[in-house]
């Protein structure tokens, strides 16, 4: 299979994992609050559980992985620019990345 259409497979696949995430963040934390919180009445908190687990499963953060926004890449992505180190060299390189330089001493 061609490397180019499974990253860009994978690219759509992460966008449409944190637009999930951004649809259900506030309603999954607010259960999970309820369900975390010993002082509710037992009755609460299971239904709580109930509505959290009734949740999509990928609208939940640990399910979305960090990728390179050029290339798709998920290892060795720089959070701080969402690049791959490959795209980030590259970039870098090219005087695209303002305040970043190669260092020397």
């Amino acid at each position: 299979m061609n490397t180019r259409i499974t990253m860009k497979y994978k690219k759509q696949k992460d966008k449409k994992k944190r637009i999930l995430f951004q649809k259900y963040e506030l309603e999954r934390k607010v259960y999970k609050a309820i369900a975390n919180n010993t002082t509710l009445p037992n009755t609460l908190r299971a239904n709580a559980l109930f509505y959290l687990r009734s949740l999509p499963k990928n609208s939940s953060i640990t399910r979305i992985r960090n990728r390179c926004v050029e290339t798709g890449r998920g290892n060795a992505v720089y959070t701080q620019f969402r690049l791959s180190r490959l795209s980030f060299r590259e970039a870098a390189q090219n005087g695209l990345l303002p305040g970043v330089f190669k260092s020397s001493w």
